[in-house]
Order: C-alpha cells, then sequence, then structure tokens
C-alpha cells in the first residue's frame, strides 16, 4: 500500500559495516543486479558515468542512471532518467552504522527513498513502491553474497 503520493521509503537491517553496503551501493555496475527497472546495466557510449538497464517487469523498457556525488555521511545518490541526457534526482540511499541503533558493530540500517516526479501517474507510483519493497530485499541478499543463478560477480 502507498501512503505518502510524493515519497516512499524502506529500510532494512544488513549484516554488514556500513562501509561495505556504502562502496557496495557506489558501484553503477552493482546496480544491475538489485535494481529491478536497470537490470543488466552497462555504460553507455559518450555520457561518463552514466549507465541503462533493462526493466525486469518490461524488458523493453530502458532507464538511465548515473550514481550522483555521495557524501560522507553515508547518503548515496541516484540519477535517473529515460534518456541518457535527461537525468534526475529521484533516488537515495542513506546507509547508518547498526551501532548507533543498538544493533551490532557490523550490521548497517539501509533506508531506500524514492521521490515521485509531478508527471508520474497513479500505477507508474505503485508500481516503484512495490519495486523499491522487493528491491531493499535484494540489496540485502547481494551484500550477504547471495546472487540468482547465472548472475555474476561485477566487481
Amino acid at each position: 500500500m502507498v501512503d505518502n503520493p510524493l515519497c516512499h521509503t524502506t529500510t532494512i537491517l544488513a549484516s554488514v559495516s556500513s562501509e561495505q553496503a556504502i562502496a557496495f551501493l557506489r558501484a553503477p555496475e552493482e546496480v544491475g543486479t538489485w535494481a529491478l527497472g536497470t537490470w543488466d546495466t552497462r555504460p553507455v557510449n559518450g555520457h561518463e558515468g552514466v549507465y541503462v538497464g533493462h526493466s525486469l517487469l518490461d524488458a523493453a523498457e530502458q532507464s538511465f542512471f548515473r550514481v550522483a556525488e555521495s557524501d560522507s555521511a553515508g547518503t548515496i545518490d541516484y540519477e535517473v532518467g529515460s534518456a541518457a541526457g535527461a537525468l534526475a534526482k529521484r533516488v537515495s540511499i542513506k546507509v547508518v552504522p547498526g551501532a548507533d541503533f543498538e544493533h551490532g558493530a557490523d550490521t548497517c540500517l539501509i533506508t531506500l527513498i524514492g521521490w515521485r516526479p509531478k508527471d508520474m501517474t497513479d500505477d507508474r507510483w505503485k508500481r516503484l513502491c512495490a519495486f523499491h519493497e522487493v528491491e531493499i530485499l535484494m540489496i540485502e541478499a547481494r551484500l550477504r553474497g547471495k546472487r540468482p543463478p547465472g548472475q555474476k560477480e561485477t566487481s
């Protein structure tokens, strides 16, 4: 159920350090192992730092993204769009050490945040929110070294 029409968040406790999670989430090649809308990412020629992948829901649909500047406080920003030259910051991930919340020292909390553009339909927003709920689980699984059959390590 989507409660907020402008922003969606989902959080998970991962059994890795925040440093490990941040390094994984900053790697553009890894995005294609957990982001359902940019599966099997590859670099876009002529657009430095821009990658493209396809949707697992509709393989014909392509999404472009760039891992934008990340800050030292554990925030990773992703610029996303339907064309390499038309990217906007629509997704961020915040990683905080689990110890800050009385979890173990080798754990972290990972929060996936998505914002809704004005022209996104209700159905598309619901789909995006559902994707994010699955993607946070996929991030945690990848951090534990779990991958689907046939999917190789990218790093």
